[in-house]
């Protein structure tokens, strides 16, 4: 009886090192990916910033101003933005859509940029965010 007892004893020696493997690795892989997802939605509130600060900006140039940014001059407007999110491969739009930038047009400042993970270079959906406000000055 006592040896029968030490030979299934024996016979599960490796189950617990093989239970604590898989569950460390699903661990593991559950706190990458919070982390991923934190950086992600730092990210876009980052960009939710930079283009309400871009729309800030064309708003108070307006065509009343003495250094104006308008449909035709957008670098303004963009070098704002920039002070706030400067990522690689970022690409600023800055539109008005009345057409000029004269009070009480619009100006609308969409951003877009394509967020890489840490791990593998896998690139997932672009982060956009956009702003959207209405000339005053």
């Amino acid at each position: 009886m006592m040896r029968k007892l030490l030979r299934t004893r024996s016979n599960n020696g490796g189950q617990a090192s093989v239970e604590f493997l898989l569950s460390g690795l699903l661990c593991v892989t559950m706190i990458f990916a919070a982390v991923q997802m934190i950086i992600f939605i730092y990210t876009y509130t980052v960009l939710a910033q930079a283009a309400k600060v871009g729309v800030r900006y064309a708003v108070v140039h307006g065509a009343n101003n003495a250094s104006p940014s308008g449909p035709g001059n957008t670098t303004g407007v963009e070098a704002a933005v920039n002070r706030i999110a400067n990522y690689s491969g970022m690409t600023i739009t800055v539109t008005y859509p009345d057409g000029s930038n004269s009070p009480p047009n619009r100006v609308r400042v969409q951003i877009a940029y394509p967020f890489t993970t840490f791990s593998l270079g896998w690139t997932l959906p672009t982060v956009r965010a956009s702003g959207l406000g209405r000339i005053t000055f």
